[in-house]
């Protein structure tokens, strides 16, 4: 008769019919002919609970990059449509209007900025209906909003000099790679000279792409990554919003705006003044790039040029000081609950799903045939 033990398992039988010790070394069990063999390994809920939410976190992750990547077809696939009718007509007939226009006249709003904001529409409702909540913001006691605001402010001029120590890092990355004829900004969102085109892509560059993204990866994406800890929420949304803006030359620039955006809105818990803050560090950027290198000939008064130099020293410095204490104070875990795991495997568990992985890998492919095909047109 078999022992009903589960501590105790048949052994190798030894060709004699009976069953032989455990190898190696094991000791005689208590059945007779039956050896300490194999046993089972003791349940472990430490462990359990944290492939759980290795698995949760992994999961949460993978809606997120699949909802980015559908609407980033969604963007591409409204750009083609837009772009290929006019540049049809024109091999057809052997003109260059459309080009012209494409690139300098109403082209590059139908062909860059409508599709950018249909692409953040369907990323704003595609997350608003599949994933769980939404943004709440919280109420502001009268007696804080002075306060609140104050910290929007500050929040505002640390974006600046984060984007500003972005473009730099960025610019500097260039500068090598220049000299093989490689272009990191090749189709770059331009700024039309015709005065309505230019127009509505400083508002929408300025003022309506900066509240939606706002209200997408910090109100919708950070507010439900928020369960899994306020430091992972920061950082993951922070990255999900690098990889949205698709393009190599604009990932660092994006991660520390993300960055800072994440920490003030963790900070002060209303989207709308996070939005507001984001507003105000493109408008900070826009007239720093502006007091240094000038449009069309225009050169900067001395005071604009002065406080230029002020704000970006100040933003940088900012940005450090504001996103490094805020991550610290941040939580490693959820609300009154312990983390099984740290922020860093959460990141990890969160950069290994099937969505993500399909999503940096189109990430690198885009990014490498654009700048080779810039390379290409620029040798030839």
């Amino acid at each position: 008769m078999q022992p009903s033990d589960p501590r105790y398992r048949p052994g190798t039988p030894p060709g004699n019919g009976t069953y032989g010790p455990y190898q190696p070394g094991g000791a005689q069990g208590p059945y007779g002919n039956y050896s300490y063999y194999n046993p089972v390994p003791p349940f472990n809920p430490y462990e359990a609970e944290r492939r759980r939410e290795r698995g949760l976190v992994r999961s949460a992750a993978n809606r997120f990059y699949a909802v980015m990547i559908l609407a980033i077809v969604a963007a591409g696939a409204a750009s083609v449509i837009f772009w290929a009718p006019a540049h049809i007509a024109d091999w057809i007939n052997g003109t260059s209007r459309a080009e012209l226009q494409f690139n300098y006249g109403w082209g590059i709003v139908l062909t860059q900025v409508l599709p950018l904001l249909l692409g953040e529409l369907v990323l704003l409702l595609l997350a608003w209906r599949f994933l769980d909540g939404g943004f709440r913001p919280r109420e502001i006691p009268p007696a804080s909003v002075g306060r609140k605001v104050g910290i929007s402010a500050l929040g505002g001029l640390a974006g600046a000099g984060a984007g500003m120590l972005g473009s730099l890092s960025v610019t500097l990355a260039a500068l090598p790679l220049s000299l093989l004829g490689i272009n990191l900004s090749a189709g770059s969102l331009a700024l039309p000279t015709q005065t309505g085109p230019r127009t509505a892509v400083l508002l929408f560059t300025l003022l309506l792409s900066p509240v939606l993204e706002e209200l997408i990866f910090r109100g919708v994406f950070l507010n439900n990554l928020c369960r899994y800890g306020e430091r992972f929420a920061i950082v993951s949304s922070a990255l999900m919003f690098a990889f949205f803006n698709f393009r190599f030359d604009g990932l660092v620039y994006s991660l520390l705006i993300g960055l800072v955006m994440g920490c003030l809105a963790v900070r002060i818990g209303n989207i709308w003044l996070v939005a507001g803050a984001r507003v105000l560090s493109g408008l900070l950027i826009a007239m720093v790039q502006i007091s240094l290198s000038g449009s069309g000939g225009w050169s900067a008064p001395g005071w604009m040029f002065v406080l230029a130099m002020i704000v970006l020293a100040a933003g940088m410095i900012l940005a450090f000081v504001f996103t490094i204490f805020y991550l610290i104070a941040a939580g490693n875990g959820s609300k009154g609950e312990a983390p099984m795991i740290g922020t860093s495997r959460r990141i990890g568990a969160s950069l290994s799903g099937t969505c993500a992985i399909l999503g940096i890998i189109l990430y690198i492919l885009f990014n490498f045939s654009r700048i080779i095909g810039s390379s290409a047109v620029s040798v030839l």
